[in-house]
């Protein structure tokens, strides 16, 4: 095998699971960004922006929309981050009943590379899995386009462990404010709606082969492009 055939990322696996410490490692956020016509943080192309945040280790501040989701995900299964909404958020987030396993760690296994990720709630048997969003009711029609691999990277990692392809659902937690965090307002814009909705994802063997072919194909150009970034500028640390 051949040095340019090899799988060469900016990260490596440091977690837990020894079978797969020191392999080169992506998340689906990762691989969304280099594919996205758009970087979220940027406004340059996605490839682009993942270019500057991955290669030369250039960093966001966050705008307020994943500290908002991280702390209503803890607050629903956890009952974590109590302090960062009121009685009326704290209502809505509490009629919400978790499915029992909160934040799985999950490595789905390439061969040449894992992909990282994070399932927000399962049942224990991993027979049915939840991702929690936060959007507006406008916004949220996007989680359903067929750009989106999310949750199918969840059903291989479960494919893969356990044999079965689970059953999927959005949670989507109505978000007020999102207009004034865009302008700047941050997190503190950021308020818990009245609307909780429930969405079935459906995920066959067909879509999974789509999933598998999408990773494959991005992770080699990530690849090719990071080999000839580190020949022309050396290689830099690697990032966490």
């Amino acid at each position: 095998m051949t040095e340019e055939s090899t799988i060469f990322l900016p990260k490596v696996y440091k977690g837990g699971n020894e079978k797969f410490v020191g392999k080169p490692m992506i998340s689906w956020s990762q691989i969304e960004t280099w594919n996205s016509k758009s970087g979220f943080n940027t406004g340059l192309k996605g490839n682009q922006e993942y270019i500057l945040k991955y290669f030369t280790g250039a960093t966001f501040p966050d705008m307020g929309w994943g500290l908002f989701g991280t702390e209503a995900e803890g607050y629903i299964c956890e009952r974590e981050y109590s302090d960062k909404f009121d009685e009326n958020e704290k209502k809505i987030l509490e009629s919400i009943t978790p499915l029992g396993i909160f934040q799985q760690e999950i490595l789905v296994d390439f061969g040449d590379f894992v992909v990282l990720g994070f399932i927000d709630d399962a049942k224990p048997d991993f027979r049915k899995i939840r991702d929690y969003k936060t959007k507006s009711e406008s916004s949220k029609k996007d989680l359903h386009e067929d750009k989106k691999h999310q949750l199918e990277l969840y059903a291989l990692w479960v494919q893969q462990e356990f044999g079965f392809i689970p059953e999927a659902e959005y949670c989507i937690i109505e978000r007020l404010g999102g207009a004034e965090c865009m302008k700047g307002a941050g997190r503190e814009a950021l308020k818990i709606g009245t609307k909780v909705w429930y969405e079935p994802y459906s995920i066959t063997p067909e879509r999974l082969e789509k999933t598998e072919a999408l990773v494959r194909s991005t992770v080699e150009e990530i690849s090719s492009f990071y080999r000839t970034y580190t020949k022309v500028f050396g290689e830099p640390k690697k990032l966490n």
